[in-house]
């Protein structure tokens, strides 16, 4: 597999490495690269629709110099980044931008952000286990790979999803696949499980 490394945002701007002052906005996106996920940051001036366009992802955020108590975790990015790496999870970094991307469908489980309607065991000719999933009121169906981690490996993607969304509470998230399959999907035959489409979103963060 191929090395991995996601760097933490820095206090300067990628292009012009001018110093980012505390609340200036600013733009943060991520590229797969041939070792993984590469996050780059902008401000306004250097932001390049060309850059951003060719992103996997991107989001716009603010520079804080003092991290407060209570800081959330960003359920509308964690779900655009779970939709995006099902739309593009390819090359080397593929199995590790999957495995990350079941952890996402773990929290966004938990905050019902996203349901289980199925469990399949093949899924375009692959074989394995894979969640079939769709968001409240969208017409879709969203294939997640189903890993299973140890200990170790949690610590490593949490870590990973950590230094893209910083400032994130680290309680948030802690995703064990414990947690979130307790009842991914209602008794009764995970195969054959519907999702009730009118489901309301997220709960409150706290």
């Amino acid at each position: 597999m191929a090395s991995w490394s996601i760097e933490k945002r820095v206090n300067t701007c990628g292009t012009c490495e001018r110093e980012f002052q505390d609340g200036e906005a600013l733009y943060s996106f991520l590229a797969v690269g041939e070792e993984g996920l590469a996050r780059g940051d902008r401000c306004a001036a250097c932001r390049s629709d060309e850059e951003l366009d060719a992103a996997l992802f991107w989001w716009r955020t603010h520079h804080k110099e003092a991290k407060g108590k209570g800081l959330q975790l960003d359920l509308e990015a964690i779900e655009a980044l779970f939709v995006a790496l099902g739309e593009k999870t390819v090359g080397p970094a593929a199995e590790r931008l999957a495995q990350l991307r079941y952890l996402m469908c773990l929290i966004l489980l938990r905050k019902r952000r996203v349901k289980v309607i199925k469990v399949a065991r093949e899924h375009d000719g692959v074989a394995g286990e894979f969640f079939l999933c769709k968001r409240p009121r969208r017409d879709e169906l969203l294939a997640v790979e189903v890993f299973d981690f140890d200990a170790e490996k949690i610590e490593e993607l949490r870590g990973d999803l950590q230094r893209i969304f910083e400032g994130a509470d680290p309680a948030e998230l802690d995703a064990s696949p414990g947690q979130a399959e307790e009842s991914p999907v209602a008794p009764g035959g995970a195969d054959e499980q519907s999702a009730d489409a009118d489901e309301p979103g997220s709960d409150p963060i706290d």
